[in-house]
């Protein structure tokens, strides 16, 4: 008896874990041509994730990452410094978070913004 009572539970906390609003974290520094990992937690996989103009959450996305189903990615940041960007999730129950307004830095190192607008 005690075993189904925490089968029960166990089952009961995985479908409202699934069930949780997506969260993705706001980028701590974001420097122009330097690798950041952003991160998101909660929602039902798939997700989708871009990166919108800061404070902006209808605009038309400045990078677009398409379907993803893990919680991570790695980007190399090739927006020019000045850039405001919010980070945003999508996951496939529709649900959208997204993350606070930030800056993108100057760097050392301009060479992924070959091509871009500057």
């Amino acid at each position: 008896m005690k075993s189904a009572v925490l089968a029960a539970t166990i089952f009961a906390l995985g479908v409202a874990a699934q069930g949780a609003e997506p969260q993705i974290n706001t980028p701590t520094s974001l420097v122009q041509c330097q690798p950041i990992k952003i991160t998101w937690t909660g929602g039902k996989p798939p997700y989708w994730v871009s990166a919108l103009p800061g404070g902006e959450p209808g605009g038309v996305p400045l990078k677009d990452w398409g379907q993803q189903t893990g919680t991570e990615l790695t980007w190399t940041v090739d927006l020019p410094a000045g850039t405001s960007i919010s980070m945003q999730v999508k996951d496939s129950n529709g649900a959208i978070n997204y993350a606070q307004a930030v800056s993108v830095r100057a760097g050392s190192d301009t060479k992924c913004l070959d091509g871009a607008s500057r």
